[in-house]
């Protein structure tokens, strides 16, 4: 049994009109040529290197904690055991922003660039 009723099913025909008119942004597409040559010569390794170091130091607190939540259960503390999974939760959490952060930049630009 659906719990949609039937006629959100229905396309309403205006709807595709209006989608199928004239893109105002065909051929934008993000350029940073505008900050010069240092940018792209500088900035763009040096935010690299950041995020390279920025997983390293995660990779770091999350490896710690995961140790620290070994500990807290051979002690059999469940305090700092909940602790530990909290930390780890969190530093699992900023691994995967500082991860999907360019590379969901780089799939919009992308898609951008090729007028998707």
């Amino acid at each position: 049994m659906s719990l949609l009723p039937i006629p959100a099913l229905i396309v309403n025909t205006a709807a595709v009109v209006v989608a199928a008119g004239d893109n105002p942004f065909d051929g934008v597409t993000p350029n940073f040529d505008w900050l010069g040559d240092g940018f792209n010569r500088v900035w763009v390794p040096a935010l690299g290197g950041a995020l390279g170091l920025a997983l390293i130091a995660l990779a770091f607190f999350f490896i710690r904690a995961v140790f620290g939540l070994r500990k807290a259960l051979d002690a059999k503390k469940p305090n700092d055991a909940e602790h530990a999974r909290n930390t780890m939760l969190g530093t699992g959490i900023a691994i995967a922003c500082v991860i999907l952060t360019p590379t969901l930049f780089l799939a919009i630009t992308t898609a951008a660039q090729r007028g998707a």
